[in-house]
């Protein structure tokens, strides 16, 4: 029975148990335990924590989904997020005390992190329970999965975001823990700063004794690293480890958008660890072939440190930069404080070193070397040791070599001296620096200020000085006084002769004392002051100075030798100026031209609040040589004027007393005269001015008060009178300046105008009304308001006359014109409405053609369009019609349509051209899509009558051909010139008289036009080789529509008489010329048939080639370079000359004939030359000159000596052009 009872309790127990299992595992169970551990979760990470399901068997499995954890102090999300969390286990360890975790896996954790997370709640828990002596369970965990995990650490101090994305993690536990960590990319986030990491892997082993790192790589921008390592967790605790890091820190700069120069090159870093984790070692070395930071290039670069027991350790550093090497060594220990540095600069390059400092090329050329000691203990620099030492090598200075520098400094027990010497030039200074205060000695002698203003970067800097004195006081605040003596000082050619003085620099101001200061400047010196090419002056002066420099007092005295600036200058001039703390006094300040003599005095203050003066002219009497004294002098006007200023206020005042603007009117156009001197030369001004004018109120809206007259006002220019007896003047009140009365003679016309001009920057506005002349009527209003314009404008038979004195000299224009006019729009817009009429215009002469005229010109304009109507303009015997329109947008041609026809227009340039254009037709048009300009000429009598280079025009055809520079599109225009029915065009030149028919059309574009058609030659002749051809067919044909390169096909011929030839027998050549200009191929033929080399022979002496070689058989395979070198030979031999001159002389009487030049340079100089004389008496010769070949130029020359050393020489050509020289031999012994 007992036993019956035991198994029904046991089965009930069973039972129980597991109907309890079951509903654990059931929904209801499951939301159970989920309540229960948000809640636990919740108290104990003080955070709050959501489950959405909770799954779990109680024996082996448990599994989460939807788990989060978020800190209820920080907003923004969860601090903790996982989509499925699974954790297998095992129960049964728990009877031995051992908690075994088969599995945990985790999908798509998140984490965020940041400082203080949880740092609340893990307080509260260990205040609540604190840890156990000793763990009851030890943790055996067998494996691990982490897929698609994201880690974020978020500092808002710091303000550093670091994310970790595509997190994967795999452990697994045999004996040891095998790990492997995988992530996508890692992320370093700061103001203005994003770097991207990735991929980043890292694997090894982990067990109760040891720590193997097998891997470890990371990519970042333009770098790599890898790393692996060993650490022993027991026994000896060894340490063993290395990290490499390679590639190019530009894309790292780049990316971290840096400041200061990008490092262009590749560097290499190892760093190894070693020792144990309770006393490790480092060491490290840094390597790089070539490193450039901007300008400056580092090779072979070499570091290498190292750390242990504290002490820091420099075993390498050797790096070649600015043309030599430096090295380094050295260590530090922080406690107790100890250090030891040593550094050497070998053969630096001053052209190197200098454009680093400076940032412009050094004047300076040689080495420099240098050597730097220090060392010491503790943390006050008394207890250091510091020296610097370092001279220089071949030194040179813009070339010339100087004596080299030294330069040593010591610091030792608080002790300093320093001292450079180079040649004559020593600066040493001896300071005590202990306890807190300066005290000491300094001194200097310069001989030369060359070498010193090029290290300043002060390179117009030269002369002698010398400097000594004393330092005391506080270290912080030291005291500096000396003496300082300078000669035959230059600044960019400013000169000082001698100053002297001392000086003091204490409590942060500088004072002078007793400073005086001479210098002397010739007129004959020519070069730039201070590199102001415009200034030109001589000048001599003498001043003091004393006291603080912002409480400055001093004097000065100059006198100016022909001062100029631009080309306006003076005879002479005298300042004298006083400096008082806060205020400038200028005593006097005169300046003289001719007769006219310029005197100011004033004082300004030096912060710009007031100031004062005036100006007076006086006009200096013929005797009267100095200008320090006006007495006795006639005043001719005076200035003054006044300006104080106040926070948000101004005053100033300018008062004018009977000045003459005459004498400085000159002087003032020579400065502001676009043209230049010759231009401002032709203007002359004069008038009496009296005005009294106030300007008051806001500084930026001030306001102009007061009246201006101008009396007895002329203008001329170029000696015509523009303006005569006229008086102006002008009222100013609130922003308004009226027009009162301006009346005289303008050019002859009497002149009456009024008006009134609004300044009011709101409603500004213009009204000008008058009479020019006893007919011309003028009426000007309008105003501006919110940039939109409104006015109106008419002028009543106004004389175009009155436009004489301001266009070209010959170019007079003549007739009226009336204007009617209304302005709109904006100013950027605007819109005119109104019509321009001239009558009875004529103008001219124009260039080539003779003076236009015209009954009536009428320009109508619209709100954006302007029509010409029909006009007809006469020259000479012909006319020109013209007639269109254009419209126009914010002030840009937007389309246009002009037409006309021009009829028996002569145009014409002396030797040169002259051209009769019959009968044309034109047209200009312009729209949104093309520009095009087109015409239908066709031409009368016209001529060509310069002087022809044929060698310059086939070097333009056979140049190379350039892509022509690209043209703006809205300048480019599209051409369809056509030139047909002109059968009378002529070139009579050097080389020819050939009369033309064209039939050509001119197409393409201005940027790049074609010639398309033919060009037939009806009659003329040409001239080759000094021999007239007559043409009997020629024509040229432009069928390239890329260039201008003809077809030539022209054929003409030349008879040869009997005695034109040395043989007697009569020649016909024929000359063709075939094929493009630039490949073009002359042949020569004759008869009777001879060789081209034997014609060309022919053609140049009058011979073949085997005649003047005394029968010589003429060889047939010859070129015409040979033959033409062949006549060189003979014509620079004494048998061609006596034989020339025999037969030459025989035939014209001549006694002396020679051939001077080349042969063979047609077109170069003036080519070879045939020279013919004879004596007709003892004191008179006749010489004739012609030349051989293309030039065709013929002259005659007579000589006639008046007396053994005088002589009358008359020369004249075959164009008529003569001249007559008297002649002055010396001889030579």
């Amino acid at each position: 029975m007992r036993r019956r009872v035991r198994t029904i309790w046991i089965a009930a127990v069973a039972a129980v148990i597991l109907g309890f299992v079951i509903f654990w595992m059931l929904p209801p169970g499951g939301r159970i335990l989920a309540n229960a551990l948000t809640a636990g979760l919740s108290h104990l990470l003080d955070a709050d924590v959501t489950v959405d399901r909770f799954e779990t068997n109680l024996i082996a499995r448990i599994r989460i989904g939807g788990l989060r954890i978020t800190d209820a102090r920080k907003a923004g999300g969860a601090s903790l997020a996982c989509r499925d969390l699974t954790i297998r286990y095992a129960l049964l360890p728990l009877v031995r005390g051992r908690l075994r975790l088969d599995a945990v896996d985790a999908d798509s954790l998140v984490v965020v992190a940041y400082p203080g997370l949880f740092a609340g709640a893990a307080d509260t828990a260990s205040m609540e329970s604190p840890p156990p002596a000793s763990s009851r369970f030890t943790l055996d965990l067998r494996r691990i999965r982490l897929t698609r995990g994201v880690l974020i650490y978020r500092d808002t101090l710091q303000v550093l975001d670091v994310a970790v994305d595509g997190l994967r993690i795999a452990a697994d536990r045999k004996e040891d823990m095998h790990f492997r960590l995988d992530a996508d990319s890692l992320r370093f986030r700061s103001p203005g700063h994003i770097l991207a990491a990735g991929p980043v892997t890292l694997s090894g082993r982990f067990g109760e004794e040891t720590l193997t790192v097998d891997a470890f790589y990371a990519g970042f921008p333009g770098f790599e690293a890898s790393a692996q390592g060993r650490a022993a967790l027991a026994g000896d605790q060894r340490l063993e480890a290395q990290l490499r890091i390679s590639g190019e820190p530009s894309r790292l700069y780049r990316t971290l958008r840096l400041p200061g120069p990008v490092p262009e090159g590749t560097i290499v870093a190892m760093i190894e660890a070693g020792g144990t984790l309770s006393a490790p070692s480092v060491s490290a070395a840094l390597t790089f072939p070539a490193l450039r930071l901007d300008t400056l290039l580092f090779t072979d670069g070499r570091v290498r440190m190292g750390w242990r027991d504290g002490r820091i350790r420099l075993d390498t550093l050797s790096v070649n930069a600015l043309g030599g090497r430096f090295t380094g060594r050295g260590y530090a220990v922080p406690e107790p404080p100890a250090f030891s540095f040593d550094a050497d600069a070998d053969s630096l390059s001053f052209g190197a070193l200098w454009p680093i400092l400076s940032g412009v090329s050094s004047p300076f050329r040689g080495r420099l070397n240098a050597r730097l000691r220090c060392a010491g203990t503790g943390t006050s620099w008394t207890d250091w040791r510091l020296s610097v030492d370092g001279d220089t090598e071949d030194l040179f200075y813009q070339g010339s070599a100087l004596d080299p520098v030294r330069i040593g400094g010591r610091l030792a027990g608080g002790a300093l001296s320093v001292l450079l010497t180079q040649g004559e030039t020593r600066l040493e200074a001896d300071l005590d620096l202990r306890d807190e205060r300066v005290t000491g000695s300094f001194s200097g002698m310069i001989p030369s200020l060359t070498v010193i203003g090029a290290l300043s970067g002060q390179p117009g800097l030269e002369g002698r000085l010398g400097v000594s004195g004393e330092v005391s006081g506080r270290l912080e605040d030291p005291v500096i006084a000396g003496e300082i003596l300078a000669e035959a000082v230059r600044y960019r050619n400013f000169p000082l002769d001698r100053m002297t003085g001392g000086f003091r620099f204490g409590d942060g101001q500088f004072t002078v004392r007793d400073m005086k200061f001479e210098g002397n400047r010739t007129r004959k010196d020519t070069t730039a002051l201070f590199d102001l090419e415009k200034l030109r002056a001589g000048f001599r002066y003498a001043g003091s100075a004393e006291g603080p420099v912002s409480a400055l007092s001093g004097d000065l005295e100059a006198v100016l030798e022909s001062p100029e600036w631009d080309g306006l200058g003076f005879d002479a001039g005298r300042i004298r100026v006083r400096l008082v703390p806060g205020t400038l006094i200028l005593d006097t300040a005169t300046l003289a031209r001719d007769t006219v003599l310029l005197h100011a005095s004033g004082r300004f203050g030096l912060r710009g609040d007031f100031a004062g003066g005036s100006l007076s002219q006086f006009s200096r009497p013929g005797h009267a040589e100095a200008i320090a004294d006006t007495a006795g002098w006639k005043r001719l006007g005076r200035l003054a004027g006044s300006y104080r200023a106040v926070p948000g206020a101004i005053e100033a005042r300018l008062t004018a007393q009977d000045f003459h603007i005459a004498p400085i009117s000159g002087w003032l156009m020579e400065e502001v005269s676009p043209a230049g001197a010759a231009d401002s030369a032709a203007w002359r001004f004069r008038g009496i001015c009296d005005a009294a004018l106030t300007l008051t109120g806001d500084p930026d809206l001030p306001l102009l008060h007061g009246g201006l007259i101008l009396s007895d006002a002329a203008a001329t220019f170029r000696g015509s009178p523009l303006l005569d007896s006229a008086r102006i003047e002008l009222r100013l009140s609130d922003r308004r300046v009226r027009l009162e009365t301006l009346t005289g003679r303008a050019m002859g016309l009497r002149l009456a105008l009024s008006g009134e001009a609004a300044l009011d920057p709101e409603e500004p506005g213009i009204t000008i009304r008058g009479l020019i002349g006893d007919r011309s009527v003028l009426d000007l209003s309008g105003r501006i308001t919110a940039g939109q314009l409104a006015g109106t404008a008419v002028l009543k038979d106004f004389d175009l006359g009155l436009l004489a004195g301001f266009v070209p000299a010959g170019y007079t224009p003549s007739g009226s014109a009336h204007l009617e006019m209304d302005l709109s729009g904006t100013a950027d817009d605007p819109l005119l409405d109104g019509t321009l009429c001239l009558t009875d215009l004529s103008a001219g002469p124009l260039p080539w053609i003779s003076a236009i005229r015209t009954d009536t010109l009428r320009i109508r304009f619209g709100d954006r369009w302007v029509q010409i109507d029909t006009v007809r303009f006469t020259t000479g015997r012909g006319s020109v019609t013209l007639s269109g329109g254009l419209t126009h947008r914010n002030r840009k041609l937007y389309d246009a349509s002009l037409h006309g026809r021009i009829l028996n227009v002569a145009a014409a340039e002396k030797d040169r051209f002259r051209v009769l254009v019959r009968d044309a037709g034109f047209r200009i048009r312009q729209d949104s899509t093309r520009r095009e300009i087109a015409a239908d000429i066709r031409l009368g009598d016209s001529r060509y009558i310069g002087r022809v280079d044929l060698k310059q025009i086939l070097d333009q055809i056979r140049a190379p051909r350039r892509p022509p520079v690209q043209a703006v599109p809205s300048e480019v225009w599209g051409l369809d010139i056509r030139v047909h029915d002109s059968p009378d065009m002529w070139i009579e030149s050097n080389l020819a008289r050939i009369r033309m028919k064209p039939e050509l059309r001119i197409g393409g574009t201005t940027e790049r036009p074609s010639v398309s058609g033919r060009v037939t030659a009806t009659e003329g002749h040409l001239t080759y080789l000094d021999r007239r051809f007559t043409l009997t067919s020629a024509a040229l044909d432009f069928t390239d529509p890329y260039r201008i390169n003809p077809v030539i096909d022209m054929k003409s011929k030349a008879e040869l008489r009997g005695y034109q030839t040395f043989s007697g027998t009569p020649y016909t050549v024929h000359l063709s010329v075939t094929g493009p200009a630039d490949q073009a191929v002359i042949r020569l033929t004759s008869e009777p048939a001879l060789s081209e080399p034997d014609i060309v022979s022919l053609l140049t002496l009058g011979t073949t080639r085997s005649t003047p070689a005394g029968g010589e058989a003429a060889r047939r395979d010859v070129s015409l370079y040979e033959v033409l070198q062949d006549r060189a030979v003979l014509l620079s031999s004494q048998r061609l000359s006596g034989y020339a001159a025999r037969r030459i002389g025989t035939l014209f009487g001549l006694e002396e004939v020679s051939i001077e030049g080349n042969l063979f340079r047609f077109g170069k100089s003036w080519g070879p030359q045939l020279l013919a004389s004879k004596k007709i008496t003892d004191r008179m010769e006749v010489t004739y000159t012609s030349t051989i070949g293309n030039l065709n130029e013929q002259s005659v020359r007579l000589d006639y000596r008046l007396s053994r050393v005088f002589s009358l020489e008359g020369q004249t050509d075959q164009k008529g052009r003569a001249g007559l020289d008297l002649k002055y031999r010396i001889r030579f012994k």
